[in-house]
């Protein structure tokens, strides 16, 4: 049986309210945490209200930072946590039965849980690359980032093949090549067209830019915790694309998911990838998280990890100045 805990809150937490905050652990220290139950060990949250908090074991410190989200976002993440949809998840003799996941989520689930209106809801759905599967009842898993990859490098060089044009392709003839040749389901095939484009008359128009967008993305996800030499990165990402569709290659694409950088010990330029959906929501925070990363910015580099904030120019010109003074660079 679990063990079973009762929290209790202050008396005052009424007007506490506000103040309490959910504390995020990786894996490896939440084991350290739940191991050390019991035996007297001692965790601390470091810091004054003027310096980003630390979390203090015994022999290691940790940088905590906070992240705002949504209740919608929020809710979503955790109704979809540990599933998830990749080329292992097919059963290719039964296609109806192809994608029965470790647990379901239907829409009604989605719906009930997250508050935003239909629209919204569908929008956020497909924004996230949700799929829909299609079976006794409707449910929801995102696909695999490498399953993801696979299918947008599948269609690119399914245009090239078949001589279709990317702003008027056949859908049919699209989908029942990747089901026939390269094992992708329809219900699969089509919901990835529609995501990357428009589908309308039996004809896909492709949003180019956005499927070259995403696949840089894909590439660059792993230098999260790793920086990629950025001439490798272009050359992997030119050949990933393919020639016919290179010259969409831009990394103006990846504003806002990227951070560039150079060593003391070379002069190459080393990317990371660092995507503005992990920063805080509110002004004051987001800055605080920016500036820790790096200690001077050129407008033009910070503006777009701050596009997805309400009068982003306004937080710029006036929020900004709390945590800035401006500099003059010379070119």
């Amino acid at each position: 049986m679990a063990t079973e805990f009762e929290l209790t809150f202050s008396t005052t937490a009424t007007s506490e309210l506000g103040n309490f905050k959910l504390v995020q652990l990786p894996p490896e220290i939440c084991t350290l945490v739940e191991d050390s139950w019991g035996s007297g060990k001692r965790f601390e949250i470091k810091g004054d209200p003027t310096q980003e908090a630390v979390f203090c074991t015994t022999n290691a410190s940790y940088s905590m930072r906070t992240v705002g989200l949504s209740n919608a976002i929020l809710v979503l993440d955790t109704l979809l946590a540990g599933l998830e949809f990749g080329e292992s998840s097919l059963d290719l003799d039964d296609e109806e039965n192809l994608a029965t996941p470790k647990r379901e989520v239907s829409l009604d689930d989605v719906r009930s849980q997250i508050q935003a209106s239909e629209d919204e809801l569908l929008r956020g759905l497909k924004e996230r690359r949700i799929l829909n599967l299609n079976g006794s009842i409707v449910y929801y898993v995102p696909i695999a980032s490498e399953y993801l990859l696979t299918i947008l490098e599948t269609i690119l060089n399914l245009l090239v093949s078949l001589g279709l044009d990317y702003k008027e392709a056949t859908i049919s003839q699209m989908c029942d090549d990747m089901a026939d040749q390269h094992d992708i389901p329809q219900s699969i095939s089509t919901q990835v067209l529609g995501w990357f484009g428009q589908l309308k008359d039996g004809k896909w128009s492709m949003d180019a830019p956005e499927v070259v967008r995403t696949i840089g993305l894909e590439i660059l996800k792993p230098s999260q915790r790793q920086p990629m030499d950025k001439g490798i990165f272009i050359t992997t990402w030119k050949s990933r694309v393919g020639d016919t569709f290179e010259s969409f290659v831009d990394m103006k694409l990846l504003s806002g998911y990227v951070l560039s950088s150079t060593t003391s010990m070379s002069d190459d330029e080393m990317l990371l990838y660092y995507p503005r959906s992990s920063l805080p929501v509110d002004p004051p925070s987001r800055f605080t998280e920016l500036f820790s990363v790096r200690p001077r910015w050129r407008q033009e580099d910070i503006s777009p990890f701050l596009e997805d904030i309400a009068y982003a120019r306004a937080i710029t010109d006036n929020d900004g100045i709390s945590y800035t003074s401006r500099a003059q660079y010379n070119s």
